[in-house]
């Protein structure tokens, strides 16, 4: 038996031979439109309208945005709600009417201030609780004090022991202290504080007489 020599074709009948089918078969191709760095198709690469919404994969077609639609027209007003529950009562405010008194304990604070007149003659003033007291200061709880000389009753400015007036005279010139005392009905009945105030006096001494200075009263 002869043993047949077989040959492989030559790269120019195989390259002669593809485009004989392909001119017989009558398909064209056209080149190759990747980028021949990486391979991959660019952007610049695909002509504007050639991609389809069906062509993009699922999430790239979630990433897409539309255009802001337009705003709604304004919705009823919604029924009104149930009304809330009562809240709880107030504690009672201060009556500082003349028909109530000062509780037990609390102070009252005011100011005086006299001048003038000549030597001889007397500076006075009258001094009205805002609210009363439930009961007068007899003549020994009404103290004067000048200057810093404060007293257990009368322990500093604009204050005073329960049961105590204190009349503090801070500044004064030509003057001496005279007495503390209260009418009722312009009758002096004490020479202490009523229960709804006091009047003072001074004597002058000197020319340009003066004296100022605040009280405290502390309900007994």
């Amino acid at each position: 038996m002869l043993n047949r020599l077989v040959r492989r074709p030559s790269p120019a009948m195989v390259v002669a031979f593809v485009a004989v089918c392909v001119a017989l078969s009558g398909t064209s191709y056209g080149a190759d439109v990747r980028d021949a760095a990486t391979g991959l198709i660019t952007g610049a690469q695909i002509k504007d309208g050639s991609v389809a919404l069906k062509d993009l994969t699922s999430n790239a077609r979630k990433s897409l945005k539309g255009n802001r639609g337009r705003r709604g027209a304004t919705g009823a007003t919604g029924a009104t709600g149930a009304t809330g529950l009562t809240g709880a009562k107030g504690d009672p405010g201060a009556n500082f009417t003349l028909a109530t008194t000062l509780p037990s304990g609390q102070t009252l604070r005011g100011g005086y201030s006299l001048w003038g007149g000549g030597v001889g003659t007397f500076l006075g003033t009258a001094i009205d609780y805002r609210i009363p007291l439930a009961q007068p200061i007899p003549a020994g709880n009404a103290h004067f004090v000048s200057g810093v000389a404060f007293t257990p009753q009368c322990p500093g400015f604009g204050q005073a022991l329960a049961g105590h007036m204190c009349l503090y005279e801070e500044v004064h010139s030509n003057t001496a202290f005279g007495v503390i005392y209260s009418h009722v009905n312009n009758v002096q009945v004490q020479t202490g504080t009523s229960a709804g105030g006091f009047q003072v006096y001074f004597t002058v001494t000197g020319a340009s007489a003066y004296t100022y200075g605040e009280w405290a009263v502390t309900a007994p």
